[in-house]
């Protein structure tokens, strides 16, 4: 099956929307989280707090859709849904190229092989990864 890529809808939102909110917590939002720095604090207190088990994988996922915020935050990349032979999942897209990152399932994966996560790490590969192809020049899509 080829990759479909399409703009988030209402459900696709509302869901990423429910586990920032998880992860969040009752009593703060994202709003008090503005920088980058503070989301990777945050993120990293939750993952080395050993509260959250390789096999949380809702959990996790909601982790990763902050750490997708991370880096929409620093990089020009916007959240879309990509359905291939995989599933549906969302990503996060490189306007006008073929660069697709899956932040969500890079902390799941991660964790569920036993690897230990420095977030901040995963964000400074991420990010240079990107820089480095946008450099290159993708073909658009």
């Amino acid at each position: 099956m080829e990759q479909k890529i399409e703009a988030l809808g209402d459900k696709d939102s509302s869901e990423l929307d429910q586990r920032r909110a998880w992860v969040y917590g009752t009593n703060a939002s994202a709003s008090d989280f503005t920088s980058v720095e503070e989301k990777l604090d945050l993120l990293a207190a939750m993952l080395n707090s050993g509260l959250i088990k390789p096999n949380h994988e809702w959990q996790l996922k909601s982790l990763g859709v902050v750490f997708g915020d991370v880096l929409a935050q620093s990089l020009d990349v916007v959240w879309v849904m990509v359905e291939d032979e995989y599933g549906r999942s969302a990503a996060l897209m490189v306007p006008q190229t073929t660069i697709l990152l899956f932040p969500i399932t890079a902390l799941l994966k991660r964790l569920e092989d036993g690897e230990e996560v420095d977030v901040r790490d995963l964000y400074s590969g991420f990010y240079d990864r990107v820089i480095t192809l946008k450099k290159q020049g993708v073909r658009p899509q």
